[in-house]
């Protein structure tokens, strides 16, 4: 009776402990898979930290350009995002790698670089309705300071309220620009085409005018016209590529002319030039202004 309940108590220990040992064994499986898991979750983690502090969890894909691609944590299959790298101080990367991204106006990439636009290809809206065509091309050679050139045709004739003419004209100025700042790419920089400007100016024009009296034969008058004016305008850019100018300018003017025949009115001064409007000997003032629109390249 004793053997049955002692062989009995030998079994009922036997049992328990195995099934203890099972238990043991399960939750050490168990922890061991937690753990790796978590230890998977951290090693693909990197981090990206913003010039303003925050940090981000992510999975970096590449970095191209000016940007860097990332996915957020544990979206594998998500949306490939991007910020650009002037917004970002640093990337620590998931092995604990550090890469610094340095930013600063003196010492940058070559991939952050703006491409500035280098020329202004431009011509006046008007003038074919006053009898010339105007064109001209403004480039950049110093921050905040332009070249532009401007050459015209006098003869086209639109409007018959003006007398026929055949001639040129010419101007040249340098332009002092308040430039705008512009974001572009996430990168800020001083377009050279963009905000109000002064403009000194130099000014020619010459030409064969034909007048035609009521009564009594056409007579030809050769004039020439110098004029030194400050422009003040302001330039627009739209869509980055398409250039509107808006300007008035003052100045000095000397018109000379020399007649063909006696009968031209010599004594008289011609107050539309092409270029600008002449108030005469009395008062030599030149005014004028325009509008042009043009290409950037």
């Amino acid at each position: 009776m004793k053997q049955y309940i002692h062989a009995g108590s030998g079994l009922s220990s036997c049992y328990i402990g195995t099934t203890f040992g099972s238990m043991i064994q399960v939750r050490f499986f168990i922890l061991l898979m937690i753990a790796l898991v978590c230890s998977c979750s951290v090693s693909g983690q990197d981090y990206i930290i913003k010039s303003n502090g925050d940090s981000l969890s992510v999975k970096v894909l590449d970095l191209k350009g000016d940007k860097i691609r990332f996915r957020m944590f544990n979206d594998n299959s998500g949306t490939i995002r991007e910020v650009y790298k002037n917004q970002v101080s640093k990337i620590i990367y998931e092995n604990g790698t550090e890469l610094k991204i340095i930013y600063n106006m003196y010492e940058v990439s070559p991939d952050l670089y703006a491409d500035l636009p280098a020329v202004v290809f431009k011509a006046d809206l008007f003038a074919p309705l006053l009898n010339h065509v105007t064109f001209g091309v403004e480039f950049n050679v110093a921050d905040n300071t332009n070249i532009e050139i401007k050459g015209g045709v006098i003869g086209p004739r639109i409007s018959t309220a003006l007398d026929k003419a055949d001639g040129f004209l010419l101007k040249a100025g340098l332009k002092f620009v308040w430039t705008k700042d512009v974001i572009r790419r996430g990168l800020k920089y001083s377009h050279p085409f963009i905000g109000k400007y002064v403009k000194p100016e130099l000014v020619y024009n010459q030409y064969l005018l034909f007048e035609t009296e009521d009564s009594g034969p056409e007579s030809r008058l050769f004039l020439s016209n110098y004029s030194i004016q400050l422009d003040f305008g302001n330039q627009l850019l739209i869509w980055n590529r398409f250039s509107i100018d808006y300007f008035i300018g003052l100045g000095y003017a000397i018109q000379t002319k020399s007649p063909d025949k006696l009968n031209a009115r010599r004594e008289t001064d011609y107050s539309y030039n092409y270029t600008h409007l002449y108030f005469g000997k009395q008062f030599p003032l030149a005014l004028s202004a325009g509008i042009t629109a043009g290409f950037v390249f």
